[in-house]
């Protein structure tokens, strides 16, 4: 298995809500991300991403468009994760395993449609 590594400079746009391509996930080695969301024409800020924590799971696993945005706070590094990668770690997962993933994806798409974000 191959991952790559992305280094983003503060103000940088790593992932952009309703991006219909999402072919990779991100684990923050150093730096700080914002996941933000537009809802109603205004930012929202949902979370800070720190080092050892992933963002952009969701689309990688149910192929559908990215649900926040993600953009670097200050110089952060990352290890990217791309869709070949996933899928072949998918395929030699335990299938009870890789049905959770799927549910728990559809479970908080559904969530996000009902508290009213809209896409970018």
């Amino acid at each position: 298995m191959s991952t790559t590594r992305r280094k983003l400079s503060p103000g940088e746009l790593l992932i952009r809500q309703g991006d219909p391509s999402p072919d990779e996930a991100f684990m923050i080695l150093s730096g700080k991300c914002e996941v933000f969301v537009n809802r109603g024409g205004q930012r929202q800020h949902i979370a800070y991403v720190l080092p050892h924590q992933i963002v952009g799971e969701i689309a990688l696993i149910d192929n559908f468009p990215r649900t926040a945005s993600v953009v670097a706070v200050e110089a952060t590094e990352t290890e990217v994760m791309d869709r070949t990668t996933f899928q072949m770690c998918m395929k030699d997962s335990n299938p009870f395993v890789v049905a959770l993933l799927r549910v728990l994806s559809s479970r908080y798409r559904s969530l996000v449609s009902k508290l009213g974000v809209t896409q970018l």
